[in-house]
C-alpha cells in the first residue's frame, strides 16, 4: 500500500508538472536571462533579478492550477489526492526559488541572505494565497468565484496587515512572529475555501 500511495503521489506530480516537469523550473528562464542583461549592459540595476524571481514565483501558481491540477484531474486522479499536492507545490516551490536566488546572490557576492526570503514570507506568500483561492474557486464558479475570492482575501489581509500587525510594530521580534503566524491562518483560510471549487473542478 506504501508504494502504491507514492506511486500515486509520483503519477500526480509528472501530470501537473507537465512534459520534462516544466512548469517546475521554468522560473530559471527568465531569470537567468535577466542576470544575463544585467552582468553585461546594465551593472546599475543589480538587485532586478531579485524581483525578477519574486513575478515568475508568483506567475508560477496559476500554471499549476489552471493547467497542471486540470491536467492531472483529466488523466483520473481523485481531486482530493491532487489537491493537497498543489496546495505544497503552490507554497514550497515559489520559496525554494527564493532560497536559490539568496544563495546566488550570496555566491557573487551581494549579500542579504535570507532577506528576501523573510520579504516573500510576510508578502509573497498572501499573495500566493490569493492566488491559490482565486484559481480553484475559478475553476469550480467562474468568476463569480474570483469575486469572492478577492473579496474575502482583501477582507483578512486588511484586517491582519491595517489592523493586528500594527499593534506590534515596535517589537520587530514578535511582529515578525506574529506575521508569520497571520500568513499561514491566510494559507489555511485560503486552502479551505479553495476546496470548496477545486472538489467541482471542471477537468
Amino acid at each position: 500500500r506504501e508504494m502504491t500511495m507514492t506511486g500515486d503521489v509520483g503519477a500526480v506530480l509528472s501530470a501537473i508538472g507537465g512534459r520534462f516537469a516544466w512548469r517546475y523550473w521554468w522560473p530559471v528562464i527568465p531569470w537567468l536571462a535577466d542576470v544575463a542583461m544585467v552582468a553585461t549592459f546594465r551593472q546599475e540595476n543589480i538587485q532586478e533579478p531579485a524581483g525578477v524571481l519574486f513575478l515568475v514565483c508568483l506567475a508560477t501558481v496559476p500554471l499549476l492550477w489552471l493547467w497542471g491540477a486540470r491536467f492531472a484531474v483529466a488523466l483520473g486522479h481523485a481531486r482530493r489526492r491532487v489537491f493537497p499536492i498543489l496546495i505544497a507545490l503552490s507554497v514550497g516551490l515559489p520559496m525554494l526559488w527564493q532560497i536559490i536566488g539568496s544563495i546566488a546572490r550570496l555566491a557573487v557576492g551581494q549579500g542579504g541572505g535570507g532577506h528576501s526570503e523573510g520579504l516573500f514570507l510576510l508578502y509573497g506568500l498572501p499573495i500566493v494565497a490569493l492566488l491559490m483561492l482565486g484559481c480553484a474557486l475559478w475553476l469550480g464558479y467562474g468568476w463569480r468565484g474570483v469575486a469572492v475570492a478577492v473579496f474575502s482575501w482583501g477582507a483578512a489581509v486588511a484586517l491582519f496587515y491595517l489592523l493586528v500587525r500594527p499593534l506590534f510594530e515596535g517589537l520587530p521580534l514578535v511582529s515578525f512572529i506574529v506575521g508569520a503566524c497571520g500568513v499561514i491562518l491566510i494559507l489555511v483560510g485560503s486552502a479551505w475555501g479553495g476546496w470548496g471549487g477545486f472538489r467541482i473542478a471542471r477537468a
